[in-house]
């Protein structure tokens, strides 16, 4: 998928697009990434369960991110395997 970054909640949580779909995974500081970046998302699209992600993937969230996942719970995101920024 491509779409606009609207808000980076943490090193391993960051949203996209109109819906704030979340992206998981990935370092977005370590990749430069910021608020109003192009992105181009490589994943598994699926229900983001904080503890299935943390456990199934390695992934170690702060409280920021744990409990914006826990808020959204039931909703759609991206378990990424590559982010890229797009440049314009």
């Amino acid at each position: 998928m491509q779409n606009e970054v609207t808000e980076i909640l943490g090193p391993n949580l960051f949203t996209v697009g109109e819906d704030d779909t979340p992206i998981v995974g990935v370092d977005a500081a370590a990749q430069d990434i910021e608020d109003g970046d192009m992105v181009q998302v490589t994943g598994t699209v699926r229900q983001v369960v904080e503890t299935d992600v943390e456990t199934g993937w390695g992934v170690d969230f702060n409280d920021d991110e744990t409990s914006y996942l826990v808020e959204r719970a039931l909703d759609l995101g991206v378990v990424a395997e590559d982010v890229q920024v797009i440049e314009e």
